[in-house]
C-alpha cells in the first residue's frame, strides 16, 4: 500500500509506473508538507537446510533452522512551497511508525530533529533509532547517528549536514505461535530533506 496525504489530510492515491517510479493521482497542492506513506505486506522467511523459503512458515517444511515474519513501513516528507508541520506530525497507523515532531524544512545544520517511535500506536521507550544522510557512507547498515527514545518514545537526531536524511528503527519479538514461526520483525523508516 502506498498513498500520499496532502497538508489538509486528504488522501491521494499513488500508482506504480515501473519498478522504481510512482506517481500521485493529481497535483501536489495546496502548498505545505505532504506525507507519503507506504506499507509492505508482511511475509514469512523460513531458513531450512535447503536454503530460504520465501512466503512459507515452518508448518509443513522439513529441516527448519529458523523463521521470521517480516513487515516494513516507510514514510517520506515532500515539501511543496513553504512546508509546515501539519499532517506530517500525525500518526498514520502503521504497526511500527516514526512520526516527525518538527517540520524538517525549518531545520538547519546543528539543529535537533525530534521523532516519536510508535509500536502498535503506543510510544516505544528506550528504543534504538538510527539516522544517516546521503553521501555519508556506501557501506550497508552504516549510520551517521545513533540514539534512543526517551520515556515518551521521543528520540532527538542532530542534523549533521544538509540534504536528504533517512531515519530508521526496528522491532523484534517472539512470534505468538512457535510451531508456525520464531520471530516477528518490523522495520520503519522516515525520509526528509533539510536545506
Amino acid at each position: 500500500e502506498i498513498y500520499l496525504l496532502n497538508p489538509k489530510g486528504k488522501r491521494i492515491d499513488v500508482k506504480r509506473y515501473s519498478e522504481v517510479e510512482y506517481k500521485a493521482d493529481g497535483e501536489l497542492n495546496p502548498a505545505g508538507n505532504h506525507l507519503v506513506a507506504a506499507a509492505q505486506k508482511g511475509r514469512f522467511w523460513t531458513k531450512t537446510t535447503e536454503g530460504y523459503q520465501s512466503g512459507k512458515s515452518k508448518k509443513g517444511l522439513k529441516d527448519v533452522i529458523s523463521c521470521t515474519y517480516s513487515a516494513k513501513f516507510g514514510k517520506a516528507v515532500v515539501k511543496v512551497g513553504d512546508g509546515g508541520k501539519g499532517v506530517i506530525s500525525k500518526p498514520v497507523g502503521h504497526e511500527l511508525e516514526i512520526v516527525p515532531l518538527k517540520d524538517p524544512g525549518t531545520l538547519r545544520i546543528g539543529d535537533m530533529m525530534p521523532v516519536k517511535v510508535l509500536f502498535r500506536k503506543k510510544p516505544v521507550l528506550n528504543h534504538q533509532v538510527l539516522a544517516t544522510y546521503v553521501g555519508f557512507s556506501r557501506q550497508k547498515n552504516t549510520f551517521a547517528y545513533a540514539t534512543k527514545t526517551d520515556k515518551e518514545g521521543v528520540a532527538l537526531i542532530k542534523m549533521l549536514t544538509d540534504g536528504a536524511w533517512l531515519v530508521t528503527t526496528h522491532q523484534k519479538e517472539t512470534y505468538p505461535d512457535a510451531a508456525e514461526c520464531d520471530y516477528y520483525k518490523l522495520a520503519a523508516s522516515l525520509t526528509f530533506e533539510i536545506q
